[in-house]
């Protein structure tokens, strides 16, 4: 492939030599010989005897070992970021993967209002199970099979979580008279107070993930229909709020679960035909709603490894835990990937200095050849 045509090489040398002979027209027949040898030149390379640019050479025909190395490791480095470019490009969605009965202990009927709340325990793999009123914190497996169970005391319990050697639970026993977010040490079968916040009506849903404790503002009724902010403190300070996050519903929270791996929160609206809806962890914005009519007024939401736990709570018996599979899965890292757009550029820009270094490798075969 030329860089230039021939016309054009041909105005520009001739121009170069115009050029030197205004300049140089005393030095006489020097001057002349010099553009004769230009001339010369110009027909040389309009008849392709000198300077052409070819093609990069095939990857088989590449022999020096550093370059062809090189060239691997570039093309492995185009190939991963486009792939994980694509991958932040594909839009979430949520698969069905399997429904399981639960134990009838998991359908409490001495519940009252709002008789839910599922979490997970990052510590042990579990899920948890919290029925207001049952006074009862049930973890199970992730089929939801019954584990072991820890009787708490309280009566009015809303949402639970797990994370190192402790449970967190919130309750609104007492109203405004009542702390309303409590630990439990699993070691000692104890309670302690966690929070001194105190609010009426109603508790919040929580959740709890390595070290970090994100729950609502508390509710200002018995229902859960006014929530829409997501509060965060570290588990070891919780009156401290490090962030809030404005998110942006107005259907209520019925239950909440992290997703630190997409820095996203997933959502269960607090309705009786209620979508699960995913949000930036950061600012709020919706990124997908999966309108799945399911029940979020009785019942739980919790995640864990690119799966969804959906609890549908049914007096007396009944209850079911639905899993639902996230795709695309989370890319496997621990450190935040770049956006789209960068990975992109990262991509395009690896793809430049493969031909760069595929070009230097011609030239370098091309002088050698003509040596």
């Amino acid at each position: 492939m030329k860089i230039r045509t021939k016309r054009a090489l041909r105005e520009r040398v001739n121009k170069s030599l115009a050029n030197r002979r205004a300049a140089g027209g005393r030095q006489g027949s020097a001057g002349d010989r010099r553009g004769t040898v230009g001339e010369a030149m110009v027909n040389d390379i309009l008849m392709n005897r000198v300077l052409t640019i070819r093609q990069p050479a095939p990857f088989d025909r590449i022999v020096d070992p550093i370059q062809k190395e090189q060239q691997v490791k570039l093309l492995a480095f185009c190939a991963l970021a486009t792939v994980l470019a694509a991958s932040q490009g594909r839009a979430l969605s949520l698969d069905l993967i399997d429904i399981h009965a639960l134990d009838n202990r998991l359908a409490d009927p001495a519940a009252n209002f709002h008789p839910q709340g599922l979490g997970y325990d990052t510590d042990t793999d579990q899920l948890l199970f919290m029925q207001q009123s049952s006074q009862t914190i049930f973890a199970t497996s992730l089929t939801g099979a019954i584990e072991s169970t820890q009787a708490i005391g309280f009566q009015n319990t809303t949402s639970v979580a797990g994370d190192g050697g402790d449970y967190y639970f919130s309750d609104y026993s007492g109203n405004v008279l009542g702390l309303d977010l409590y630990a439990y040490d699993k070691a000692t079968s104890s309670a302690s107070v966690l929070s001194s916040e105190v609010a009426a009506y109603g508790g919040y849903p929580i959740d709890a993930r390595d070290g970090t404790l994100y729950r609502t503002e508390p509710s200002t009724s018995y229902g859960w229909g006014d929530l829409d902010t997501l509060r965060v403190s570290s588990i070891a300070a919780p009156d401290v709020i490090l962030r809030t996050t404005a998110l942006a519903t107005t259907a209520g929270i019925g239950d909440l679960a992290i997703d630190t791996g997409r820095n996203a929160v997933w959502v269960l609206d607090y309705s009786a035909t209620a979508s699960i809806r995913v949000f930036d962890l950061l600012t709020g914005s919706l990124q997908e709603t999966f309108a799945l009519g399911l029940d979020g007024l009785d019942a739980g939401l919790t995640y864990a490894d690119d799966r969804l736990y959906y609890y549908n709570w049914r007096s007396g018996s009944g209850s079911t835990l639905s899993v639902y599979g996230v795709t695309p899965p989370t890319p496997p890292t621990e450190t935040p990937l770049p956006g789209t757009a960068a990975l992109l550029a990262a991509a395009l820009g690896a793809a430049g200095a493969l031909r760069r270094v595929a070009g230097r490798g011609v030239a370098r075969q091309g002088g050698a050849g003509r040596a």
